[in-house]
């Protein structure tokens, strides 16, 4: 079941081609020129560095988490699966991402909210740190963020989607977003997912979070104290029903939607 968890996951939550879309739209926007080399934080299956090296020749990527579980399934379904000369661009490393790397590289993403594991500003910190020392002199970290009334009510959220292609069993399943709890002295929140696979089976707690919910300005404030020379918002942007479409423009001020998605930007 963790194989078939991690299937819908991936078919659910993560969208890589709009990823590799806004690396390059805000490098570019900031740095005058395409990336070629990315660090993947938190990644769990690597699913987004595997896209990165598979989309341009002259790409290479690194990809570090602890959890040696989507790890190994990742090999299998990605690393496995890429051109050898891809392949050969491509490291994954079970290592805590609260350190130094080398090479260093242009871009290093923390996304879904990852880096919200970090409950403890001090460590926090740490991690910003070592951040900046990974990267090269005009390189620039991402982290995806999220927030608004909607982010922090008890609530659950229910979506239906078409199984993946030669996944069993076949028809529509729901992904259910659980939202179970939220502090707000400590901003720590309860965040769950669960699948009902089609016929009704229930894949409960396939992914379980525990979540510090850290302010756009928290972070700004905190990147710049880790020695970035400057930072940035990119805001997502709504479609005709008011709902965010996956594309992100910089912005200084926004609108107080009932739920929102940005990354803040901490330049080197």
């Amino acid at each position: 079941m963790r194989d078939l968890a991690y299937t819908l996951y991936e078919n659910t939550v993560q969208n890589p081609p709009n990823s590799l879309r806004f690396f390059d739209a805000v490098f570019l926007a900031h740095r005058g020129r395409r990336a070629r080399t990315l660090r993947e934080d938190f990644c769990g299956t690597f699913q987004v560095a595997a896209a990165w090296v598979a989309s341009r020749p002259d790409r290479a990527a690194l990809a570090l988490d602890h959890d040696l579980e989507p790890l190994a399934w990742g090999r299998r379904r990605h690393r496995d699966r890429l051109p050898p000369d891809a392949r050969r661009r491509l490291s994954v490393l079970r290592r805590n991402v609260v350190g130094v790397t080398r090479p260093a590289v242009e871009i290093q993403a923390a996304e879904n909210y990852s880096y919200f594991a970090l409950h403890d500003r001090a460590l926090l910190l740490r991690y910003l740190r070592a951040a900046r020392a990974s990267l090269t002199a005009d390189g620039m970290l991402l982290l995806d963020t999220g927030g608004g009334p909607g982010f922090v009510e008890t609530r659950s959220d229910r979506r239906r989607f078409a199984m993946p292609a030669g996944v069993k069993p076949r028809g529509r399943y729901s992904y259910i977003w659980d939202q179970r709890a939220f502090d707000p002295v400590t901003r720590r929140g309860d965040y769950r997912i669960h699948f009902r696979l089609p016929g009704g089976r229930l894949l409960r707690n396939a992914f379980c979070y525990d979540w510090r919910l850290w302010t756009i300005p928290e972070m700004r404030d905190a990147l710049l104290e880790a020695g970035f020379r400057d930072t940035a918002v990119w805001w997502e942007q709504a479609d005709v029903d008011g709902d965010g479409n996956g594309t992100y423009a910089p912005a200084e001020r926004a609108d107080n939607d009932w739920s929102w998605n940005a990354y803040v930007c901490g330049l080197r």
